[in-house]
């Protein structure tokens, strides 16, 4: 990916107004729904953001001295949509502490893109998701964007729509264009036992962190 990470709006539960206080600058200040999401304004280094780093700016903007860890995850899992992303997070975190390793954020609920105005006042859609369930930023080069889709993504209701998945995989492929690595999963392998779910989840992490070199 191009450019470097100025602001990071994520842990959205709705959606928020948006005004530049200094175009120039690229500061942003949020004028309605702040209190809904979370705003990471730090520079991010070279070698990326990690968790520990999110953890601790959670917990010195909040003025938060016992618990932090735990207390900044009860905030991101209150912006998911699904069981499935608060899965997601729980496998996530068994890992890295497992592992006892601090790499790459798993950052929830993340404005990729933004666009101020609303599908009715556009008259047509601009972007096809401006929000993605999960960032991780490795490096300023290497970030990662993963996706848990439900039926929703490529059906109404119980029936196939594929004007939903063409939308889907025509979104992908502009992130992906656009130099971001998008990793799907599918709502159905979160099915089953909890516990079962994040043990079959964590190869991937695995993989992933081998991958890019974080473990």
């Amino acid at each position: 990916v191009k450019g470097s990470v100025k602001n990071i709006i994520f842990a959205a539960k709705y959606k928020p107004e948006i005004v530049f206080d200094d175009a120039l600058n690229n500061d942003i200040r949020i004028t309605q729904n702040e209190e809904h999401c979370l705003i990471f304004d730090r520079d991010v280094s070279r070698n990326g953001l990690h968790w520990q780093e999110l953890v601790d700016w959670f917990a010195e903007s909040n003025n938060i001295v016992d618990d932090k860890e735990n207390t900044f995850c009860r905030r991101l899992v209150e912006a998911m949509d699904s069981e499935p992303e608060k899965i997601f997070l729980r496998a996530y975190y068994r890992f890295i502490h497992d592992k006892d390793i601090n790499p790459a954020a798993l950052i929830p609920q993340v404005y990729l893109y933004y666009d101020p105005l609303t599908l009715k006042q556009r008259g047509y859609k601009l972007f096809e998701h401006q929000k993605m369930d999960f960032l991780m930023i490795f490096s300023h080069r290497d970030r990662v964007v993963i996706e848990i889709d439900g039926k929703q993504h490529y059906a109404d209701g119980d029936i196939a729509k594929p004007s939903l998945y063409a939308e889907m995989v025509k979104a992908q492929r502009e992130m992906t264009l656009y130099g971001y690595d998008v990793y799907r999963f599918g709502g159905a392998e979160f099915c089953g036992e909890q516990n079962n779910v994040i043990t079959s989840l964590q190869p991937f992490f695995e993989r992933l962190f081998s991958k890019y070199r974080a473990i």
